[in-house]
């Protein structure tokens, strides 16, 4: 039981394991988005706000690059895992 108590209460499981976000729900509280398959030629419109984003799924998306996504965030380096 103590084990469990431990990992609920560690910084790692509440960045993975919180609600993950679409292009059509994400906010200014979003910590993980999923852009997988989405077929992106450009930055969705909005990223500006993605201040705290700590997980970002942008796998598949062939036609837009991780310079324009990265540039496009407030706080690129605040991400922890970019997929």
């Amino acid at each position: 039981m103590s084990i469990l108590v431990i990992f609920f209460s560690c910084k790692a499981h509440n960045i993975f394991y919180r609600s993950t976000y679409t292009l059509d729900t994400f906010d200014i509280k979003s910590k993980r988005l999923e852009l997988s398959y989405q077929n992106l030629s450009t930055v969705p419109e909005g990223f500006q706000v993605l201040k705290v984003v700590r997980v970002l799924d942008h796998s598949r998306n062939t036609d837009i690059g991780l310079k324009e996504v990265l540039q496009s965030l407030p706080n690129p380096e605040t991400l922890e895992l970019f997929i």
